[in-house]
C-alpha cells in the first residue's frame, strides 16, 4: 500500500487504496498538481518517506521506495487510578507527522476480525527510526514516550501510564 502526503505533510487519504502489483509497481491517478512524498508498507515491511516528488497535470512520475523490515507498535495506556484507559494515539516522526493514521486495508481487516479495542492501538508497521508516541484520553490527559524502532522485531509493546 502506498500513502501520499502533500507539501504541508497532510496525508491525502488515511486509508490508502493505492496498492502495488506483484512486481511492486503502482499507479495513482487523480492527484492534483503539487509536490508529494510517499511511504509504502505492507504487513511486515515499510519504507522511509520518499524525497519530494513534483506532480504536473498529464505527467507520469517514477518513485523508488525500498521496503525494509519494520515493526508494529502495540500501544496501551494505563490510568493508575482506573486501570486500562480508552485512548487516542499519535505516532510522530522527526518532522511531527502522524503515522498512526496510515492504515492498510489488511490492517483494517485484521482489526475487524480480531475485534476493535479502545484500550490498545496497533500502529505500523514502522520503518526503523525514532518516533514520539503520544497517547491521550477523552478528558485530555496524555502521556508520551520516545521509542526507537530497529525493525528487528515484528512487534514492540509500548505501555504508557497516566499518573494521578
Amino acid at each position: 500500500t502506498v500513502f501520499f502526503r502533500d507539501t504541508q505533510g497532510n496525508q491525502i487519504a488515511p486509508l490508502s487504496s493505492t496498492e502495488t502489483d506483484a512486481t511492486g509497481h503502482f499507479e495513482r491517478k487523480g492527484l492534483a498538481e503539487g509536490t508529494y512524498t510517499l511511504v509504502a508498507k505492507n504487513d511486515r515491511w515499510a519504507s522511509i518517506e520518499s524525497p519530494a516528488i513534483p506532480v504536473q497535470a498529464g505527467s507520469t512520475r517514477t518513485a523508488k521506495l525500498d521496503l525494509v523490515a519494520a515493526t508494529m507498535l502495540v500501544v496501551t495506556l494505563e490510568d493508575r487510578e482506573a486501570g486500562q484507559a480508552r485512548l487516542r494515539v499519535q505516532v510522530l516522526d522527526g518532522d511531527g507527522r502522524d503515522l498512526a493514521r496510515m492504515t492498510t486495508m489488511t490492517a483494517m481487516r485484521t482489526a475487524f476480525r480480531s475485534g476493535y479495542s479502545s484500550t490498545e492501538r496497533r500502529v505500523g508497521p514502522l520503518a526503523p527510526g525514532e518516533y514520539r508516541v503520544v497517547a491521550s484520553t477523552a478528558d485530555g490527559r496524555s502521556q508520551e514516550e520516545v521509542v526507537r524502532v530497529a525493525g528487528q522485531v515484528p512487534e514492540m509493546a509500548v505501555r504508557l501510564v497516566l499518573e494521578p
